[in-house]
């Protein structure tokens, strides 16, 4: 399983908190579960979250902290879409694709570069902004947690995997009023799991 934090003092207007509080990936165990869903529900006043809370003025007394388990998918490809186009919102029908090979752990957490793209639905078109060269890549660890393994270089989704994406995320969109979506995803073995969707905040990622 993998203990996820999620609290009330992130995805705000002003404030992102993405990578603030504590996930505990590959949990194996029950009594590794409890001690898990501990660490991440503490995690709300861990050093880095205290000073970016502090730092926006957002008081403390008012934070709150939950915590779901969710299942370990152990994926091949996995990363981020958002329904628009983030550096140009005005540009309609498009939307931007972050991705990273294995766990998408590194790329919502803003660490090292990820493959970006900006595809266009109604010509389909896909604009390359950045490639990842990185040689190895996030597993689950058969004992627990994650573990790097090598990888080879190259562009890491083809048209289908990015048509598929740009088409599932209209469909969350719609279940939301076609409010804007942040959407975190993975491919496991060809297919599509939609990890996590929540409204899009401009500038906030």
């Amino acid at each position: 399983m993998f203990v996820r934090s999620s609290s009330n003092s992130e995805d705000l207007p002003n404030f992102s908190g993405a990578g603030l509080y504590t996930t505990v990936p590959n949990v194996t165990d029950e009594n590794a579960l409890a001690e898990a869903v501990k660490q991440s529900w503490a995690s709300v006043f861990n050093y880095s979250a205290y000073e970016a809370r502090r730092i926006a003025g957002l008081p403390h007394d008012s934070v709150k902290m939950s915590v779901f388990v969710q299942q370990s998918i152990n994926a091949d490809l996995s990363g981020v879409l958002v329904t628009i186009n983030p550096y140009d919102i005005a540009q309609k029908n498009s939307a931007y694709i972050a991705a990273k090979r294995g766990l998408g752990i590194r790329v919502v957490e803003g660490k090292r570069v990820a493959e970006q793209v900006v595809y266009n639905r109604r010509n389909d078109s896909v604009q390359r902004l950045s490639s990842s060269n990185e040689t190895t890549a996030l597993q689950l660890d058969k004992n627990g947690g994650v573990q790097e393994v090598p990888v080879t270089s190259g562009n890491l989704m083809n048209q289908e995997q990015i048509r598929r994406l740009d088409q599932t995320g209209q469909q969350i969109k719609q279940l939301f009023a076609n409010g804007e979506q942040d959407i975190e995803w993975a491919f496991d073995n060809g297919k599509l799991v939609i990890l996590q969707a929540r409204p899009y905040l401009n500038g906030t990622r």
